[in-house]
Protein backbone atom coordinates (compact mmCIF):
# COMPACT_ATOMS: atom_id res chain seq x y z
CA UNK A 1 0.00 0.00 0.00
CA UNK A 2 1.67 3.15 -1.19
CA UNK A 3 0.75 6.51 0.91
CA UNK A 4 -0.59 9.42 -0.87
CA UNK A 5 2.21 12.22 0.22
CA UNK A 6 1.08 14.85 -2.41
CA UNK A 7 -2.48 17.03 -1.45
CA UNK A 8 -3.75 18.54 -5.05
CA UNK A 9 -6.10 21.48 -5.60
CA UNK A 10 -9.43 19.42 -5.87
CA UNK A 11 -8.29 17.78 -2.62
CA UNK A 12 -7.15 21.69 -1.72
CA UNK A 13 -10.28 22.87 -2.23
CA UNK A 14 -12.65 19.94 -0.45
CA UNK A 15 -10.49 20.36 2.88
CA UNK A 16 -10.85 23.85 2.65
CA UNK A 17 -14.48 24.58 1.51
CA UNK A 18 -12.87 27.24 -1.07
CA UNK A 19 -13.70 27.38 -4.65
CA UNK A 20 -11.52 29.68 -5.88
CA UNK A 21 -7.75 29.47 -6.36
CA UNK A 22 -6.89 32.73 -4.68
CA UNK A 23 -8.95 31.70 -1.92
CA UNK A 24 -7.40 28.18 -0.93
CA UNK A 25 -4.01 30.39 -1.34
CA UNK A 26 -5.22 32.68 1.51
CA UNK A 27 -6.70 29.90 3.29
CA UNK A 28 -3.45 27.97 3.41
CA UNK A 29 -1.15 31.39 4.29
CA UNK A 30 -3.55 31.97 7.34
CA UNK A 31 -2.94 28.52 8.60
CA UNK A 32 1.11 28.69 7.66
CA UNK A 33 0.90 25.76 5.18
CA UNK A 34 2.90 25.96 2.37
CA UNK A 35 2.44 25.33 -1.21
CA UNK A 36 3.81 25.27 -4.45
CA UNK A 37 2.69 26.73 -7.67
CA UNK A 38 2.15 24.40 -11.04
CA UNK A 39 0.40 24.64 -14.18
CA UNK A 40 -2.39 26.98 -13.24
CA UNK A 41 -2.95 25.39 -9.44
CA UNK A 42 -1.05 25.06 -6.49
CA UNK A 43 -0.42 21.87 -4.18
CA UNK A 44 0.75 20.78 -1.05
CA UNK A 45 2.69 17.60 1.04
CA UNK A 46 0.43 15.85 3.87
CA UNK A 47 3.49 16.53 6.10
CA UNK A 48 3.62 20.61 5.51
CA UNK A 49 -0.78 20.40 6.90
CA UNK A 50 0.88 18.29 9.51
CA UNK A 51 3.72 20.86 10.34
CA UNK A 52 1.70 23.41 10.34
CA UNK A 53 -0.33 21.91 12.55
CA UNK A 54 2.38 20.90 15.24
CA UNK A 55 2.19 17.17 14.09
CA UNK A 56 5.59 16.02 13.48
CA UNK A 57 5.82 12.78 11.17
CA UNK A 58 6.53 9.35 12.45
CA UNK A 59 10.19 8.87 12.77
CA UNK A 60 11.12 5.89 10.32
CA UNK A 61 13.80 3.33 11.88
CA UNK A 62 16.64 3.55 10.42
CA UNK A 63 19.16 0.80 10.15
CA UNK A 64 22.38 1.99 11.85
CA UNK A 65 25.50 1.94 10.25
CA UNK A 66 28.06 -0.05 10.86
CA UNK A 67 31.94 0.44 9.74
CA UNK A 68 34.06 -2.87 9.61
CA UNK A 69 37.82 -2.12 9.55
CA UNK A 70 40.21 -5.32 8.42
CA UNK A 71 43.36 -5.43 9.44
Amino acid sequence: MTKQLIVNFDQLKEMTGCKRLIDVERTLDKNGIPFCRGRGRIFTTINAINAAMGIEPKQERQAEKTEIVLL
